[in-house]
């Protein structure tokens, strides 16, 4: 469990130098390990987002549960990336 916890501290690291693959990367290895770190989820979403990857990108916000404090953000950020994919 704190393997998880790492892998998403590094993952924040590397977004906020704006290594955006890297920050997947770590993002993507922090859920193998939890499936259920909704914010490494919402986080690998939005990084996804910024990178036109929209098919994973709602995949990733659909996959928020909607006990989770973060399904309103993720329901709002899913409605700006099919506005998104609408103007393609």
């Amino acid at each position: 469990q704190g393997a998880a916890e790492l892998l998403y501290g590094m993952a924040s690291i590397f977004a906020s130098m704006q290594a955006e693959g890297e920050a997947m990367a770590y993002l993507r290895l922090a859920l193998m390990l939890r499936e259920d770190m909704t914010i490494a989820r919402y986080m690998l979403a939005m990084l996804q987002e910024q990178a036109k990857d929209y098919d994973n990108a709602l995949k990733n916000y659909e996959a928020i549960p909607k006990k989770d404090v973060l399904y309103r953000k993720a329901q709002l950020r899913e409605a700006y990336v099919h506005a998104a994919r609408k103007d393609k």
